[in-house]
């Protein structure tokens, strides 16, 4: 097992305990929610595929709705 510094731990918690911090540079402009950014993390970091999934679940939703 890897050892986790003190330093590591507080960085982890800080972000879990404010999530809406997390926005970081790593993401494209269009991947604009947290939505789009678990989709971006999950799928190979594809915008295009990030921005089809997201399309098609909110045309669902409507449709549904």
């Amino acid at each position: 097992m890897i050892p986790t510094s003190t330093r590591t731990r507080y960085l982890l918690a800080k972000k879990v305990v404010n999530p809406s911090n997390n926005r970081s540079s790593t993401y494209p402009s269009s991947v604009d929610s947290a939505a789009k950014q678990a989709l971006y993390a999950n799928f190979g970091n594809d915008e295009t595929l990030t921005a089809k999934i997201d399309t098609a679940v909110r045309g669902t939703k409507k449709q549904n709705g």
